[in-house]
């Protein structure tokens, strides 16, 4: 098991201003990682940024799989099983009809968690269940001016936190958006082969009875192994393999 030597996203945002570079560098590894689990059949359910850990290249490492199901395919999408936190589910879990998409559900919970990359706080603040739906059918959230986010950022992260899941983008629609490409990333070999192997399509997946009762994943004692990031100098600059500059940390206000 590889140890993440810089924490979980949430920690490190509490006290670090990302830029969009970095944004740009985090959310690309999210959407290929995500791309790569629903092309296999897997939907994660409960992504937050507690559960999205760094590397000590400042890498990340989706965790924590334990509301993760393995699906079937079909023209009919269907979950029944309401899992995650509440401030990263999506309208249809708070407030919908049964069964729901769960692909169109890990598609918001990473808007979310962009949001969240691009402010340092959630989009929808509410301790009531029918406070924040009402904010995500009102795409009443707004972006702090003092970050200076641009369009295409803001652009890109609506398009996440889109309420009807009909019209929310899809992850290969995301990584043709225009802010995506201001970056010029070039995706690295080994997740272009990875991707390239994956035949079957879930974007209208089908969870069974059967499969919501079997436990996706059987989980079992593993070793340490070293990590295999390499640098990520789109987020930090590297001045030796043992040494890396964190970014500037932002000072919140008391």
């Amino acid at each position: 098991m590889e140890y993440a030597e810089n924490g979980d996203m949430s920690t490190y945002l509490q006290k670090t201003k990302l830029t969009e570079v970095q944004i740009r560098s985090w959310l690309l590894q999210i959407l290929w990682a995500f791309s790569y689990m629903h092309g296999v059949g897997v939907v994660h359910r409960d992504l937050k940024c507690e559960n999205i850990l760094l590397t000590r290249r400042y890498n990340l490492r989706i965790a924590d799989f334990g509301f993760a199901r393995f699906m079937d395919r079909g023209r009919n999408p269907g979950a029944n099983t309401v899992c995650g936190t509440m401030t990263y589910s999506a309208p249809e879990l708070l407030y919908g009809k049964r069964p729901y998409n769960p692909v169109a559900a890990d598609v918001w919970a990473i808007g979310v968690v962009l949001f969240i990359m691009c402010n340092n706080a959630p989009p929808f603040r509410n301790s009531n269940k029918e406070e924040i739906h009402k904010k995500q059918m009102e795409k009443n959230f707004t972006f702090r001016r003092s970050l200076g986010r641009s369009r295409t950022l803001k652009d890109l992260t609506t398009t996440f936190l889109e309420p009807n899941f009909l019209k929310r983008t899809k992850i290969k629609t995301a990584l043709q958006h225009p802010w995506i490409k201001e970056g010029n990333i070039k995706i690295p070999a080994d997740v272009a082969i990875t991707n390239e192997t994956i035949t079957a399509s879930i974007s209208e997946p089908i969870i069974t009875e059967t499969s919501l009762r079997v436990p996706a994943f059987h989980y079992q004692l593993s070793e340490y192994e070293k990590t295999i990031s390499t640098d990520n100098e789109l987020f930090t600059a590297v001045v030796k393999e043992s040494e890396v500059i964190k970014p500037k940390t932002l000072k919140l206000k008391k």
